[in-house]
């Protein structure tokens, strides 16, 4: 026993010197502020997407949330990784054993009598590893870093998802407004049809003027049938998200002028770290990777357990009455000498996979500010645009009266007249558009903050 003790502390004293506690360098080089910013104090919320003031929208949105495929899969990967969790706490904590065993036999040499003999026994043991290098408490901290990454993907996908479920709905109510535009400027065009026609039994205009009147309806239904097509796969790509069949999914009541433009605040870079799901997932795999590192390392040396069992045997069937009773308890030691390099090349492989993650975290932080500066440029360039072109439908929209007055005067002809209507409706088109811009990136970048989710909440 003094032998195996003294074996123990050398163990503890040389070779626990060796176990590493890998230092990885979470290394983000942020700057102090974006270049585009938002002048609004407004931090983004949960539920984010109730901000846009849109009744049908929260109602698409919970119900996406509710009934994907894919945020219900993350949500097993959650359990999953609690039910891991479990398990690798539970070595802390010694094992227990319990054996019982009855037995009859007979034996019977040639030309002499049968011996029979019976026995019973039943045993306890209980055997307990000392965490002497810390393999079992890395080994729980790397299945407690995966938990918590199986949760940060779980937001990760609820943010995807519902940030989906908003830039479809936005594109369906624009689909729908073009579609509707379309549909009354073919109302007017055939009005104006029917006025030509008059005018052309009276002799006032020509078979040209007629004929390209025509030919510019015809092309007017044209443009209805693809905008009829772009707003069904707008409808049908929204159902998938909200996991509704296509044919019974309805069409929005609402009008995309309806929906509010709520302002946020972009805040800090440095802040971005707490703010997205997927930059807290990439840490968690981290952690789980230095612990992993630390249990890979433990496992080059010695293993030491402590273990005791006691039992009683009779030699009688089925009863234990007389028995012979028994009580042992030991130190074990387990060290595996030669390996060929096994365990060594098993820490270099943990410490290969956790540089990659390293590498991978950093890319994602990269992602993570170019996006929220695409996002914050986009929609900055999107309310400009916005402005210009809601300025210029009412500019049009007041030569588009003088127009007219004109031509019923006869001070313009019927020519100038088309041309300042077309113009017109281009022109709002050209507005559902940058409308629809300003929207989806307002979506984008409240995805882009990580939609009001905050690491440790």
């Amino acid at each position: 026993m003094r032998i195996v003790l003294s074996f123990i502390g050398a163990f503890v004293l040389f070779g626990g010197c060796s176990t590493i506690e890998p230092d990885i360098a979470l290394d983000s080089n942020v700057t102090h502020a974006y270049v585009q910013t938002s002048t609004s104090s407004r931090v983004i919320r949960e539920g984010w997407w109730r901000d846009f003031g849109s009744q049908e929208l929260n109602a698409l949105v919970e119900k996406a949330l509710e009934n994907s495929p894919d945020v219900l899969m993350a949500y097993e990967k959650i359990e999953q990784a609690k039910i891991a969790l479990a398990s690798a706490g539970a070595e802390y904590f010694p094992s227990i054993d319990i054996k019982a065993n009855t037995s009859a036999s007979e034996s019977k040499k040639s030309g002499a009598s049968s011996v029979s003999s019976e026995s019973t026994s039943a045993s306890i043991g209980i055997s307990y590893e000392l965490d002497v290098w810390g393999k079992i408490s890395a080994s729980i901290r790397a299945s407690k870093a995966a938990a918590d990454m199986s949760v940060y993907d779980y937001e990760a996908v609820r943010l995807s998802l519902s940030a989906s479920v908003a830039e479809s709905y936005v594109r369906v109510l624009s689909a729908k407004e073009k579609l509707s535009l379309a549909q009354e400027n073919l109302k007017i065009m055939q009005d104006v049809l029917v006025i030509l026609e008059k005018k052309r039994r009276l002799g006032t205009v020509s078979d040209v003027e007629l004929s390209a009147q025509r030919a510019s309806i015809l092309a007017q239904k044209n443009s209805i049938a693809a905008l009829k097509n772009s707003y069904e796969n707008a409808k049908y790509a929204l159902s998938l998200l909200v996991g509704e069949s296509p044919s019974f999914f309805g069409m929005p009541s609402e009008s995309i002028y309806e929906l509010s433009f709520p302002e946020v605040d972009a805040g800090l870079p440095s802040e971005l770290l707490l703010r997205r799901p997927d930059i807290a997932s990439q840490r968690a795999a981290l952690e789980s990777h230095k612990a992993l590192i630390q249990a890979a390392d433990a496992a080059r040396y010695p293993s030491f357990s402590l273990s005791a069992s006691g039992g009683l045997a009779s030699n009688e069937l089925l009863s234990l009455s007389n028995p012979t009773s028994t009580l042992s308890a030991g130190l074990g030691l387990s060290y595996n000498l030669f390996d060929y390099g096994k365990l060594k090349n098993q820490v270099l492989i943990e410490e290969s996979k956790a540089a990659a993650t390293l590498q991978n975290y950093r890319k994602t932080l990269l992602q993570a500010f170019g996006e929220v500066e695409e996002a914050l440029s986009n929609l900055a360039l999107a309310k400009e645009q916005a402005t210009h072109t809601q300025n210029l439908v009412e500019e049009l929209l007041f030569s588009l009266g003088l127009t007219d007055t004109r031509h019923k005067y006869g001070a313009v002809d019927f020519e100038t007249l088309l041309n300042a209507q077309k113009s017109y409706i281009s022109t709002k088109q050209q507005a559902i558009d940058t409308l629809e811009a300003r929207l989806t990136a307002l979506v984008t970048l409240h995805k882009a903050l990580g939609g009001g989710f905050k690491l440790g909440e």
